[in-house]
This record gives C-alpha cells, sequence and structure tokens, in this order.
C-alpha cells in the first residue's frame, strides 16, 4: 500500500477533523504523494484553507498535529498564498491536489 493510499483511505478521515479542529475549511494533498512519486525521504505536502479569523497559530497547530498522525515530516501550504494566475507552479499544484 502506498503513502497516497493510506492517507486517502485509512487516515482520510482523521486528517479531515484534525483540519477542522485547526480552523481549515478544506484540505488537499498535494505533491509527490499525490502524484505517486514520493520516496521514503519525501514528506507529505497538503494545500489547506483556512476559515476567516486563522492565524498562524492554527497553520502551525496543523502541521504539528498532521505530523504526529502520520509519524513524519508534513508542509502545511495556505492556500491564500497561492498566485495560479502568475505562477506556473501553484497552477500545477491546484490541478493535482486531491480533496480529502
Amino acid at each position: 500500500m502506498t503513502r497516497r493510499d493510506l492517507i486517502l483511505g485509512t487516515h482520510r478521515d482523521a486528517i479531515v477533523a484534525t483540519a477542522a479542529a485547526n480552523k481549515a475549511t478544506e484540505i488537499a494533498l498535494v505533491g509527490s504523494v499525490a502524484r505517486g512519486d514520493d520516496d521514503a525521504a519525501s514528506d507529505v505536502d497538503f494545500l489547506a484553507t483556512f476559515a476567516p479569523g486563522a492565524d498562524l497559530f492554527d497553520i502551525g497547530g496543523l502541521l504539528a498535529d498532521l505530523e504526529e498522525l502520520l509519524g513524519g515530516q508534513v508542509d502545511v501550504i495556505d492556500a491564500s498564498a497561492l498566485k495560479p494566475d502568475v505562477r506556473e507552479g501553484h497552477r500545477a499544484m491546484l490541478a493535482e491536489a486531491i480533496p480529502l
């Protein structure tokens, strides 16, 4: 079973609950794990949309909680920081995103 399968299957509900507890209204798997080309050294990348009023403590809390849940390095990208109209990498991230 791949890490993508574990995240989308086994851990999906816990990830969504953890996101909600940290004021994230949406969360998606992105990056190498989403594409299926990750290796043992890859972190797990998530793209999150946060509720109005969320702050850096909420983003950091989500990151810490996900690292504890998944037992490894995680990166959380705030969707409001993306500029898909300007940056090709941001468009690619949105295109590959797997909503949870």
